[in-house]
């Protein structure tokens, strides 16, 4: 894998370890991830931490990641807390839509 393709930005290879967990409903092993991500596998594990701090369910078996899909959907949005009453109409912010829910 060239240099131009790896996967630079810690925010979009965590999109894309995100995106990839949800629709590997078996789940993906370390070394898969880090291979598609262009990375080590030691910064995979710290990536998945990262996720979960964040709140994703992700869940481990035998040596495999993935995410709970039953609880994904269901689980809060992180992010600051919409403006409530914010202008003169008494109009709030508009819900922030769960990571990868329109994937």
């Amino acid at each position: 894998m060239s240099e131009d393709d790896r996967i630079k930005s810690k925010a979009v290879r965590l999109r894309r370890i995100e995106h990839r967990l949800y629709n590997a409903p078996g789940g993906l092993r370390a070394s898969e991830l880090a291979r598609d991500c262009g990375v080590a596998r030691r910064t995979i594990y710290r990536d998945l931490e990262s996720l979960q701090e964040m709140g994703v369910p992700i869940w481990e078996g035998e040596g495999r990641f993935g995410i709970n899909r039953s609880t994904y959907l269901s689980t809060p949005p992180v992010g600051p807390a919409p403006a409530r009453g914010a202008g003169a109409s008494g109009s709030t912010a508009a819900p922030i839509s769960p990571p990868c829910a329109s994937i």
